[in-house]
């Protein structure tokens, strides 16, 4: 049986830029998908960021609930002014129906300046 690329690949995402960051967690992706079907899907985030003060920590979380469950990461800056990049991904097998995802940022307290110059989030199905 021959498969239709088309009815496989299905792609939902949001992209954000230059946003200054709070000591409070903000959106920098947030997006929510139809009732996907059963399938194979890879969810990814990636983001680069630029803090202009060293040693203090940029903080990130995720979720693909709608905020009911978060994954959350942080990062340690090591020097001034350098562009950091992040990127992760991760795949769910057997998987279905409404996703809201979320992505958010915030800086730690006290801390300088943190701006997000560019995020992206997305689903994408990648086999049945």
């Amino acid at each position: 049986m021959a498969i239709n690329i088309w009815d496989v690949v299905t792609f939902y995402g949001d992209k954000t830029s230059d946003l200054t960051m709070s000591d409070v967690y903000s959106d920098i992706g947030n997006f929510t998908t139809p009732d996907l079907p059963k399938g194979r899907y890879d969810f990814s985030m990636s983001f680069t960021t630029i803090f202009d003060r060293n040693n203090f920590k940029e903080f990130f979380r995720f979720s693909t609930d709608g905020g009911a469950t978060w994954n959350e990461f942080a990062a340690q800056t090591s020097s001034k002014i350098d562009a950091k990049a992040y990127t992760y991904n991760f795949t769910k097998e057997n998987y279905s129906g409404v996703t809201h995802m979320i992505v958010q940022a915030r800086k730690e307290t006290g801390a300088g300046n943190m701006i997000v110059l560019f995020s992206d989030s997305a689903i994408k199905r990648v086999g049945r």
